[in-house]
């Protein structure tokens, strides 16, 4: 899977956290900081996932974060993006 993020601005870094919710297991972690343009991109391969398992992503990057459920079976994630939480 790739994340990537646009706009942010120099000094500003983005996270990414992937995790299998029902098993309770945080699968992968990135942190990333921007290019000169202001885009900050991460490949994470993740291996030993079921085909079955759905897994979450939650990618935090400014002031913005994004919610995705990746499920089993060639369906579309779902993706929910807005201003980010506190914390």
């Amino acid at each position: 899977m790739q994340v990537t993020f646009r706009g942010l601005a120099s000094g500003q870094s983005a996270s990414i956290v992937v995790t299998a919710p029902a098993a309770g297991q945080v699968l992968a972690t990135a942190t990333v900081t921007p290019a000169t343009d202001g885009t900050a991109s991460r490949t994470l391969t993740i291996t030993g996932v079921r085909a079955t398992e759905p897994i979450s992503v939650v990618a935090r990057g400014g002031s913005q974060q994004c919610r995705a459920r990746l499920g089993a079976g060639p369906g579309r994630p779902l993706l929910a993006c807005g201003p980010a939480s506190p914390g």
